[in-house]
């Protein structure tokens, strides 16, 4: 997992879940964006972090990681690797 910087849209949600739990819900969703599991077992494996039941507010969080954190951080790392790779 890396390290990512935690949108302001989210911060009440890291705080709200603590470390351990945000750590999950992060690594999960990192997961799921690089194919390494599938959106069934994302959901399950999420679904217990959480005790929204509005499937609403579920989804945009889930957008808003994707688009504001998981996305950027990965094509810095990729970009990085490029760099390195090119020397």
């Amino acid at each position: 997992m890396y390290d990512y910087d935690v949108p302001l849209e989210l911060e009440g949600i890291r705080r709200a879940l603590g470390p351990d739990d945000w750590n999950e819900y992060v690594y999960l969703m990192e997961a799921l964006w690089l194919n390494k599991v599938t959106a069934h077992e994302f959901e399950e494996g999420a679904k217990p972090l959480f005790q929204l039941h509005l499937e609403g507010m579920r989804k945009r969080m889930n957008s808003v990681m994707v688009v504001k954190m998981i996305m950027p951080r990965l094509e810095q790392v990729r970009e990085e690797q490029i760099v390195m790779s090119s020397g």
